[in-house]
């Protein structure tokens, strides 16, 4: 690619902190509502309880891996995040032994996961469901099963600090 002069390098294929605050902004609406849409259905067969069920899950993945993937790229040459803690790791699962996991880490697991998992929580007498701000991701590193416990909230609350 050509660039021309007097254009900044950096700025090709930026994104604008504008789009980032609306994932998380998305991602905190998901995890807050979950709770107060399975409180206030009737039941699992309820609308909100439907919908909530089709496209939870799936768009809080969604916005979590594109913030990695965004963030991943941003943070590359910077240490002003390096040392925020937003959850926590265990580089090999037969161990079960865990450590602080740090922000830049959690994007290269959620980037690198072969499976993520949303902690949810059951309303019993309805049936329902609702998503804890936990994130479970797993994978592999030199035939190494690996585990990562990510705290949504910290995570996101560390982009949102990030892009000020």
């Amino acid at each position: 690619m050509e660039i021309s002069p007097g254009l900044n390098p950096a700025l090709i294929g930026a994104i604008d902190e504008i789009e980032i605050d609306k994932i998380i902004f998305k991602i905190i609406t998901i995890l807050h509502s979950s709770r107060s849409i399975a409180e206030s259905a009737s039941g699992e067969s309820d609308y909100r309880e439907c919908l909530k069920e089709r496209f939870a899950i799936s768009e809080l993945i969604l916005g979590l891996t594109s913030l990695a993937i965004i963030m991943r790229n941003k943070i590359e040459n910077m240490d002003a995040y390096e040392n925020n803690i937003v959850g926590n790791i265990s580089k090999d699962l037969m161990l079960n032994k865990y450590e602080p996991m740090k922000f830049k880490d959690a994007c290269d697991k959620i980037i690198h996961s072969k499976r993520l998992n949303v902690d949810m929580k059951c309303i019993l007498n309805k049936n329902c469901w609702y998503l804890n701000p936990e994130i479970h991701c797993y994978g592999e590193h030199r035939k190494l099963a690996w585990t990562a416990i990510l705290n949504i909230e910290k995570y996101c609350e560390n982009i949102y600090k990030l892009t000020l």
